[in-house]
């Protein structure tokens, strides 16, 4: 893959990313599925030339077609369209976090200026609701440091034997070299439960 070449998929990733309102982790996980489609890895170093092509057409045409990268059919891309599953996703994962029942989730968004409904019915506002709960999580969520520390590092020291998806492991390599948000912090607790406790976090 040349540079320009490179230069030309970060840029489809992030306009996926923003078209599809996803965090740039999952933006790129999703992406990869093309590498892998394509060469079978899930690297863009390892790709040829004629590869990277290939990676750039697909990811141009899933996203003219509006259709999202993991397969899934999306036909509409504006503001007004319904929400993304990864949309959703994120707003119940936020829910859990805030530790709110349903109804008390279904009144926030009837309260929120940019709602008025118990549930988003448009993208923009699924948009807002999440960086609105975002900005919550990450004021009222304070988790223990010396647990995070603790099942960040055991998480490391036994990604090779724990069953985790791709994704994981990529989020494993990012917040090993950076400084973890509240949102990362939950999300780790979220794959130590899972993986390593037995158990399925609320």
């Amino acid at each position: 893959m040349t540079p320009a070449q490179l230069k030309t998929f970060w840029g489809l990733v992030r306009r996926y990313q923003r078209d599809q309102g996803l965090d740039k982790e999952d933006a790129e996980y999703c992406a990869r599925d093309h590498i892998e489609a394509v060469s079978g890895q899930r690297s863009t170093k390892d790709l040829s030339e004629i590869q990277a092509n290939d990676v750039i057409r697909r990811l141009s045409q899933a996203l003219d077609a509006g259709q999202f990268v993991d397969g899934k059919l999306d036909t509409a891309r504006d503001p007004a369209a319904l929400p993304t599953q990864n949309q959703l996703d994120m707003l119940e994962r936020v829910r859990k976090a805030m530790k709110w029942e349903r109804a008390q989730f279904q009144r926030f968004c009837l309260n929120h200026a940019s709602c008025k409904r118990a549930w988003p019915q448009t993208r923009a506002q699924a948009n807002a609701l999440v960086e609105a709960l975002k900005d919550m999580v990450t004021r009222q969520t304070k988790p223990d440091p010396k647990a995070i520390r603790a099942h960040k590092e055991e998480l490391l020291t036994r990604q090779f034997e724990l069953p985790l998806t791709p994704f994981e492991r990529a989020f494993l390599r990012k917040v090993e070299k950076a400084r973890m948000t509240a949102l990362q912090k939950l999300k780790l607790e979220e794959i130590y439960a899972k993986r390593v406790g037995g158990g399925q976090c609320a």
